[in-house]
Order: structure tokens, then C-alpha cells, then sequence
């Protein structure tokens, strides 16, 4: 392959399954190969609506406002039919606020100082206006899209099409020269007034120039001139021309090393927000830059989106999987492939076996190292819908060599220390129920935390009902535990209320955990009542009795206790405080801070939905970097959620008339993988890869079988029975042993 002479021809080159002697002709056959509307008319279709955009822009008068304004506001009308809305600001703590009006109704509003805010348009098909309020500008743009696409599309289509737009982007760039200098131009420019840019760029020696205003929002005035002058290496600063016309070349210095180029634009003006470009003068024929400069805009358009639920299934699995020589371990494809249906799947490794329902491997010390494993995810014609690589590493058990701390932080998987105390027995030989697979004894690995076993031996933290919210709020969740029977239809919402008679203060469920309508809720309190005042007031038993909402009339509880505390705060600073938690509780010093929280964020949930991703992200995230901030040097291991019960215990648990009921399991599998892949894209993150990562439960519990389970007659005609599960989100013992097994393994 050639490259473009003088006269920007080339002789002879390749591209796109083309042969091509000059710009033009490539242009007119090639470009074809990287339009976006070629590549994905059958994928996605994207409209734009945004009201601010690289500065504080109000469609209502036409102008950009002052940014050091305190208050800005924009209202547009929309189109019916839309899918999501996405709101974004350069900076955390600008704050804005947004509203979904249906003419002058208000349907829903919001108000955040986040980095991002997404909604679920679907929620609200009438709204046909958006107000956005905006704060002082604390960040250099904030704009919002609303995004209209009725396609469902596939991931992995979208990522390739990125990459290879990507791809084709910087051959073109590679064949006419062109370096990436556009300029945001962030602040309207009255007629008179000079727009000056200051760059750094990389400057070819004897490199001519062009500036390109984008004239459908450019006021070009009487005069409109541009000038240009350039600084060398050693500072020296020249001017080159002035007064040019915006289709005219400038040729840069051949004997200077030019490192900085200041343009001054005259006599324009900008109606909203832009880019100037200034390029390498090679003919633009056919319209090359401005192609060049749409799939950038295309691409950057698609990164990130989050698709539709797939037609197709896919692999949900973590990039490395761990091992222990001595111990067997098996991933279940259910579990990691999203809607298996009628597929196939090829495993291809060095280790183990794959048997029906799952990979199985037993390594040895001879086993110790890394191996690569291969799943293809395949149609019934063999053909590959999609594949990946995992890592899988092997390691001997070895005892530090100096006193490593474990916390394990969690809702209520965790709150019963059931995987806490397996997992320190299966290291280090404490007490603990199961007695298999036998006790290693690496007397340097201690869980430790704010609760406790009967022998003190061994420490954790968790609470019911809890996510990740609530670890880094002030006033965590205060409410009661109440042990329960005859629960039939509960409903884990806040708009269903209930009190106790001669009581003032309300109640709603915030958790629930029932087998066969025997067990515990936590009944959270609902605003500020007499108990909520004064918690001895709290009868030991009782009737909760609904005052408003769906669900069960009345629910008698035997047992009651008041919780009301957040671990990780102190209350003399009034601040998030985990390094006083660790010299409380874990001897002053933390290597390991293993958490699985989520489960209760999407627990109503819509699966299809993406206001819970943004969320529960954001929560995490905000999680890791306070604790972060206070303990650098302690790795945080962030556990993927298992599936819920596959084989009925949602139903028996929660009732079809809200989302945590009325979805059947391929919709809830597919939220749970939806935050698993948030997971995944954290650990990976370049702020957080070097302290996080990610231990993939989700493939190595079995949650077609250790979930709890009774005997049902399969219909009310056959009198024969099947297994059928009565919870939805707490395992059996089998299940928390499995999740200890997994911890186990990431530890080591």
C-alpha cells in the first residue's frame, strides 16, 4: 500500500476489497465499507434531542448562558416513542434536575449530582415535553440524549462494528495525514468579537493547512477572516499569515520543530455548540473529512450502549477462573451461558472434564500454573455465535507468612455467617456444620469482623435487606426482624404499608426470607413514628395489619428486634469511617475486603429497564472509592450474584403483581447477568483494575439444585410430585457452602 503523494494521488493501493490509483476513486468505492448506515441499518437507529452540549446551552432562547451563572433551565418538546433518556455532566457535583412532563402534567422527576443519570422512558409513554434545571456549572459540558431506538441489537454486532470503524478511522487518517485537531468550541462568539485556540499538536514539517467552520451553526459575517501562528520547540514564536479566507492553504514551516499552533477566527459566530477543524489540505473530493468526521461521531455514539435483552444467548463468565490444587471445582454452563435454549456449547481445555450440566476439575500440585479455556457458544448447525477465553489458574495452598485478615461484607447471604464459617473452616479448621471437603490448616488466614460465631472464632459483616447504598449512607436501614408463619403473599415494596394497632409508626417489607410461609422479614419503618422514636417500644409479638397496597391483610409475627446501626459510620465525625471498623474489629490492619452486594437493588426491578444499572454502578463505585480512600493498600474482591432458585422459589416467594414476581426466570436471570457484566466492567476499569477484582460465583454454585425445595403434585389431576423450590434468593446450606467453596479458591 502506497501513501498519498503532493498532489494527493496515489499510485496503486488496497482497501475494503477495492484496488484504487487516487483519493477520489477510493472515496467513491470504498467509503461505502465503514458507513454506518450500511453497517447497521438492521441494528440500531439512534435519535438525538440535546439541550446542552459542550457548555450550558438553552434551546428556548437560541444563546448560551454565562457557565458561572447559578441556575440554568431548558425545556424541549418531544416526540412520542421513546426508549431511555441519559443525562451527563463532565463532573460529580454540578447537580441538575430533570422532569417528564405530559403537556403541563408532571409524570416523573429526578434530581442528582452524579455523573450520570439514565431513565426508562418506557415507564412513561405519554411524556411528551423535557425540563431540565441545571446548577452552576462545575464541569466544562452537561448535556442530555433521548434516545429513540426500536432496534434490538446484539452486543458483540455493536463491538465489532466499533472496532472496525475504529480501524477504519485511522487508515484513513493514515492515507490522506490528517491529524485529530478538532477544537470544541464551548461559548458563543458575537460578530466582532475574536475566537482564539490554543494547541498542542503534532506538526508535520512543511504541513499545509485549512480551517473548516461547520457553517449549519456559524454565522459567517462581512470579513469573516482566519490567522495562524505557531511556536517552536525552543518557544520561538511566529506568525505565518492573516486575514486568510477560510478555503485558503497555509504552508507551515519546513526548518522549524513546531510544537504549538494559535489560530484566531474573526467574524463569526456560533448558534450552539461545534468543533473547528483545521486539517492537512489534501483534496477533500467527495466529501472524505466530513465522512471521516460522521463515523467518529458514530462511533462514539454506540460505545457504551447498553443493548437490548439478546435473541440469541451469550457468555456471561469472568475472564479468570481460580483453582486450588486438591480441590474440585465446577463451572455449570446454565449459570454462565445467558438463555442456553436449544445451542451447544464446545469447551475446549487442557484440564478437567465436561460432563452434561457442568465443567469439572480436581488439579494437583503438578497442575499449578495457567491454562487457557475455549467456549464456543453454537448454533445447532455448528456454526459460532459467539466465543471467549478464561484463564485458569491454579494454585498450591500456602500459608502467609505473616497474619492475613479477611472481611466478608454482604446482605443476607451473609448476615447468618454460614459462608464466613465454612470458609474459615475450610482454610484454617474452625468450627463449622459441614465437615467436607477436610480443613486445611493455614493458621495465618482469619476472618474477622463486627459479628461472631458462639466461639468468637471467626468475624463477618452483613445485614438483611442491605445493598450498597446502604453500607454508605449515614443512618443505614432501621426497622425490625420479625420471625413469622403463614406468610402467603408478601410483597417486598414500600407501597405496601402496614402498622400495629395502638401505633402510630408504619412499616413496609424490605426483605424477606420464607420457606414453605415459615421464617423472618424486615419490616423496615416507614417516616418517623412512635417506635421509630423510641425502639422499646416494639412489641415482641403482634399482627402487622396493611394500611395500603397489595398483599397478605394481615402478617402475626412471635419474635421482634429493633435494628438500627450502620457498621462503617462514625458518629462522633458524622462520616464514613471503615478504617475505625477495621481497628475496632479486624486488629487495625485489612488485606482482604471480600463484598457481593447487589441482589436487593434489582430485587423489583424491571429487567428491561436500565435505570438499575446506572444505580447500582454508581453505588459501587461510590462503596469502593470510600473505601478506597481509606484503606489503599487492602485488595477489594468483588463477587458476581448467583442466579435466584430456578425451579420455583421466586413464585413461592413473591407475588405476580409486581416485578419481583410477575417475570418468569429467563428475565430475571437476565438482570442478574446485566449487573455481572457491570462487575466485570469495573474490575477492568483503569481507576480500579489495580485493587479490584472480580471472583466469579455465579458459574460455580448450582442453582438448579441448592436452592431449599419441598415436594409439589405436578398438576391437580396427577397426584405424582416434582421438586419445586419455596425460596428465591437464599440458598440451602449446599448453596452457602458452594459460595464459601468460591471464596476459598479467590483467597488462596
Amino acid at each position: 500500500m502506497s501513501f498519498i503523494n503532493s498532489d494527493g494521488k496515489v499510485e496503486t493501493w488496497e482497501f475494503g476489497g477495492g484496488t484504487f490509483t487516487n483519493v477520489i476513486s477510493w472515496i467513491q468505492s470504498g467509503i461505502q465499507a465503514v458507513n454506518l448506515s450500511n453497517r447497521l441499518s438492521s441494528l440500531i437507529t439512534i435519535t438525538k434531542y440535546s439541550l446542552f452540549e459542550n457548555g450550558w446551552y438553552d434551546y428556548l432562547t437560541g444563546a448560551f448562558a454565562d457557565s458561572n451563572m447559578a441556575f440554568q433551565r431548558a425545556e424541549i418538546e418531544l416526540p412520542l416513542g421513546a426508549q431511555r433518556l441519559i443525562a451527563k455532566n463532565a463532573k460529580r457535583g454540578a447537580g441538575f434536575a430533570i422532569c417528564l412532563m405530559c403537556d403541563d402534567e408532571l409524570l416523573y422527576s429526578i434530581t442528582s449530582d452524579n455523573v450520570i443519570e439514565e431513565i426508562d422512558m418506557l415507564r412513561y409513554p405519554t411524556c411528551n415535553r423535557l425540563r431540565v434545571s441545571t446548577q452552576r456549572s462545575l464541569a466544562s459540558y452537561f448535556f442530555v440524549v433521548v434516545d429513540y431506538s426500536s432496534a434490538c441489537y446484539n452486543k458483540k454486532e455493536i463491538d465489532t462494528f466499533i472496532k472496525e470503524t475504529d480501524n477504519d478511522i485511522k487508515e484513513i487518517s493514515r492515507l490522506v495525514g490528517i491529524e485529530d485537531s478538532a477544537v470544541a468550541i464551548t461559548k458563543e462568539w458575537q460578530s466582532g468579537d475574536n475566537l482564539y485556540i490554543d494547541r498542542y499538536i503534532n506538526i508535520k514539517e512543511g504541513q499545509t493547512f485549512r480551517v473548516r467552520v461547520d457553517t449549519d451553526v456559524a454565522k459567517i459575517g462581512t470579513g469573516a477572516r482566519w490567522s495562524l501562528a505557531v511556536t517552536a520547540i525552543d518557544d520561538s514564536y511566529y506568525y505565518l499569515e492573516t486575514n486568510m479566507d477560510f478555503n485558503t492553504d497555509v504552508t507551515l514551516m519546513a526548518d522549524k520543530e513546531l510544537t504549538r499552533l494559535n489560530m484566531q477566527i474573526n467574524k463569526v459566530s456560533f448558534i450552539e455548540a461545534t468543533e473547528v477543524t483545521f486539517y492537512s489540505s489534501i483534496p477533500n473530493e467527495g466529501g472524505l473529512i466530513c465522512q471521516m468526521s460522521e463515523l467518529k461521531k458514530d462511533v462514539e455514539e454506540l460505545k457504551g450502549q447498553t443493548p437490548s435483552m439478546p435473541n440469541s444467548p451469550t457468555i456471561k463468565i469472568t475472564d479468570t477462573i481460580h483453582c486450588v490444587a486438591g480441590d474440585t471445582i465446577q463451572l455449570y454452563y446454565n449459570m454462565f451461558i445467558q438463555h442456553i435454549g436449544e445451542y451447544s456449547l464446545n469447551i475446549e481445555c487442557p484440564k478437567g472434564k465436561n460432563y452434561p450440566r457442568y465443567w469439572e476439575y480436581t488439579p494437583t500440585s503438578n497442575d499449578v500454573g495457567r491454562a487457557t479455556m475455549k467456549i464456543q457458544l453454537l448454533n445447532i448447525d455448528g456454526s459460532v455465535i459467539e466465543e471467549k477465553s478464561v484463564n485458569i489458574v491454579t494454585k498450591n495452598a500456602v500459608n502467609p507468612s505473616s497474619p492475613n485478615n479477611i472481611l466478608l461484607v454482604g446482605d443476607s447471604l451473609y448476615a447468618s455467617g454460614q459462608i464466613a464459617i465454612e470458609l474459615s473452616r475450610r482454610l484454617k479448621g474452625t468450627s463449622g456444620v459441614a465437615t467436607s471437603p477436610p480443613a486445611l490448616l493455614l493458621s495465618n488466614f482469619n476472618l474477622v469482623g463486627r459479628l461472631k460465631n458462639s466461639d468468637k472464632s471467626v468475624g463477618w459483616e452483613g445485614t438483611g435487606g442491605w445493598s450498597w447504598n446502604t453500607y454508605t449512607g449515614k443512618n443505614g436501614m432501621a426497622g425490625a426482624r420479625l420471625t413469622v408463619s403463614g406468610v402467603t403473599d408478601v410483597r417486598v415494596t414500600q407501597d405496601s404499608l402496614y402498622r400495629i394497632d395502638g401505633f402510630t409508626q408504619q412499616f413496609y417489607i424490605s426483605e424477606m426470607n420464607i420457606n414453605d410461609g415459615n421464617g423472618y422479614l424486615f419490616a423496615a419503618f416507614y417516616g418517623k413514628g412512635d417506635i421509630y422514636n423510641n425502639h422499646s417500644k416494639m412489641p415482641e409479638s403482634g399482627v402487622l395489619k396493611k394500611q395500603r397496597g397489595e398483599g397478605q391483610e394481615e402478617i402475626s409475627f412471635t419474635a421482634s428486634k429493633v435494628e438500627s446501626y450502620q457498621p462503617f459510620w462514625n458518629n462522633d465525625t458524622d462520616e464514613f469511617d471503615i478504617q475505625g471498623y477495621v481497628d475496632t474489629y479486624c486488629d487495625s490492619h485489612l488485606e482482604l475486603l471480600c463484598v457481593q452486594l447487589g441482589i436487593n437493588s434489582i430485587i423489583g426491578a424491571n429487567p428491561f429497564s436500565t435505570d438499575f444499572e446506572t444505580t447500582t454502578l454508581n453505588a459501587a463505585k461510590k462503596f469502593i472509592d470510600l473505601v478506597h480512600a481509606q484503606l489503599p493498600d487492602t485488595r477489594i474482591l468483588l463477587a458476581t450474584l448467583p442466579l435466584p432458585s430456578q425451579n420455583g422459589g421466586l413464585g413461592a416467594n413473591y407475588a405476580a403483581g409486581d416485578a419481583s414476581g410477575s417475570y418468569l426466570i429467563t428475565s430475571w436471570n437476565y438482570k442478574v447477568h446485566r449487573v455481572n457484566d457491570l462487575y466485570r466492567t469495573l474490575s477492568n476499569d483503569k481507576s480500579y483494575k489495580e485493587f479490584v477484582s472480580v471472583i466469579d460465583i455465579c458459574s460455580e454454585m448450582d442453582s438448579d439444585n441448592n436452592y431449599p425445595y419441598s415436594y409439589k403434585q405436578l398438576n391437580t389431576r396427577n397426584s405424582e410430585t416434582e421438586k419445586i423450590g419455596n425460596n428465591g434468593v437464599h440458598p440451602a446450606n449446599e448453596g452457602y457452602w458452594q459460595i464459601a467453596d468460591a471464596w476459598f479458591r479467590a483467597v488462596i
